[in-house]
């Protein structure tokens, strides 16, 4: 008992390095804001652009050489190249998912009670092909809908995945039902793959048709980069977990972690929408 209880801690400290922590910014695509600056001050100079990035609390914690960059991307937009562009655009899809917890607890939650290599790619394939195709419409602005829907289903897909996973599951058989745990997935994946593309509204996507659906398709390959990161830390642990004789009470702990977090989110964002 005593030794869940120190892994579960250490789980909390992890939760709450995930809801800490500041986003980090490791690509280096042009910035939505600064874009609509420059097109609605041509004649703005470097020295103007550098007071505008000082200014904006997103931008003004870039180091000096990354607010160089940006101002000779505002200057010329078009500048980067095709594969420098879709190189950046990978590396915001993996950025995107590894600093959102929301989705890197969901993920999580279903590898809680890792059954077969098999039943689990199942499922990564269903929440995969899911979120592709709403982050591909919603980056296309062909589906659009309200964040204050999506961002409160997000969080109630977490709580309902580890709910049911690891204290359902074991009691009522249709929890347990590979093609219903399918389906669950698969409707939730839309909802985050909405999630997803919400990185992309502060990012000048390329105009073109070409640039902009390989850009979009780069960004959800790091997506899915970024989800396949996350299967390779947690098995492992996992793994090591279950040969252990607290694995049953500790994987009980942190769902529960995972579910009461889950559910203050969903109250933060129905409460105080984005």
């Amino acid at each position: 008992m005593s030794r869940s209880v120190t892994v579960s801690g250490f789980f909390i400290f992890l939760l709450g390095a995930f809801a800490t922590a500041a986003p980090v910014r490791a690509h280096e695509l042009l910035p939505q804001a600064l874009l609509e600056y420059v097109q609605q001050h041509p004649e703005a100079t470097a020295d103007d652009l550098q007071k505008f990035i000082e200014s904006d609390p997103a931008l003004s914690g870039n180091d000096t050489a990354q607010q160089q960059k940006l101002i000779a991307l505002a200057r010329d937009p078009d500048g980067a190249g095709f594969f420098h562009t879709v190189w950046q655009f990978l590396i915001l899809g993996i950025e995107h998912i590894l600093s959102g917890p929301d989705h890197v607890l969901f993920v999580f939650s279903l590898l809680l009670t890792f059954v077969s290599v098999r039943k689990t790619a199942w499922l990564l394939s269903c929440f995969t092909l899911s979120h592709s195709v709403t982050l591909i419409l919603a980056g296309g602005n062909i589906l659009r809908v309200s964040s204050a829907i999506v961002e409160p289903v997000i969080a109630l897909s977490i709580a309902y995945v580890a709910l049911t996973t690891v204290f359902l599951a074991p009691r009522w058989p249709f929890f347990a039902d590979s093609k219903a745990r399918a389906f669950t997935v698969l409707c939730f994946g839309f909802f985050h793959g909405m999630g997803f593309a919400g990185a992309l509204q502060d990012v000048a996507v390329p105009g073109g048709i070409l640039r902009f659906l390989s850009s979009l398709l780069s960004f959800n390959l790091g997506v899915d980069v970024g989800q396949m990161l996350i299967v390779v830390i947690a098995l492992p642990l996992i793994f090591f977990a279950r040969r252990k004789r607290w694995h049953r009470r500790a994987t009980q702990v942190a769902a529960g972690l995972i579910s009461v977090l889950a559910m203050v989110w969903f109250v933060q964002r129905v409460v105080y929408p984005a």
